[in-house]
């Protein structure tokens, strides 16, 4: 990614300006915020308002628990970008910082836009996912969601949001193998390490259990 970025004429700066977004995702895909921070400060020089480094701030904002900022620029990036993805993240956001009528309409109009997707290639469904399994109480719609994601694809976030939904179910010997399986490439994302722990506690893993609230401690300190 970095000969990329040296290879990219200066002129382009959207690509330019993508290519440090990239790079700040990778740097804390593995607990880095503070060289993510500096990627994506550039990344907004470069291009000012770009939607995919204001998301990414917005989680650096949210590991450093300036969680105002983090709606802020959340609410830019839904702005910029009225995609269904981003006002899931904006909706769990104000109701982190305590705005609850805003945040029940976010998620209301999120649910709308992104059922519309479900069967569109790009689609918000891991968030829909999501939704169903955390905030609307409906696991087996969760779970049917996530079947239909497994079947098109197996990256790491999809394999996250489909350990999550069978653990919404009680499936904690599947969902413990997704999660696992997701692991296993390396990623240290704070959410994704806390899934596996919460897997791992509630299938009364005593061996696996602790070792996953460590690593999941330990990437979220180095995040913070």
């Amino acid at each position: 990614m970095n000969a990329a970025y040296q290879q990219t004429p200066p002129n382009e700066v959207e690509d330019r300006a993508w290519i440090l977004t990239q790079l700040a995702h990778l740097q804390l895909s593995i607990g880095n915020a503070k060289d993510a921070e500096k990627l994506l400060q550039q990344a907004l020089v470069l291009f000012p308002g770009y939607h995919y480094a204001l998301g990414n701030l917005a989680k650096v904002r949210a590991a450093q628990q300036k969680h105002p900022e983090a709606v802020e620029l959340l609410h830019q990036r839904y702005q910029a970008a009225p995609h269904a993805e981003n006002l899931y993240a904006l909706a769990e956001a104000l109701e982190h910082v305590g705005r609850p009528d805003e945040a029940k309409a976010a998620y209301a109009e999120f649910e709308q836009k992104a059922r519309r997707e479900i069967d569109l290639a790009d689609n918000a469904n891991r968030e829909l996912i999501f939704y169903y399994a955390d905030h609307a109480n409906r696991p087996d719609e969760a779970l049917r969601i996530a079947e239909i994601e497994y079947s098109r694809r197996r990256d790491v976030h999809t394999l996250e949001a489909y350990a999550w939904a069978l653990h919404s179910k009680g499936k904690d010997a599947e969902a413990r193998k997704q999660i696992e399986a997701a692991l296993a490439v390396g990623i240290r994302d704070a959410q994704m390490l806390y899934h596996a722990g919460a897997i791992a506690v509630h299938k009364q893993n005593r061996l696996a259990a602790p070792h996953t609230r460590r690593e999941s401690e330990h990437s979220a300190a180095n995040i913070q």
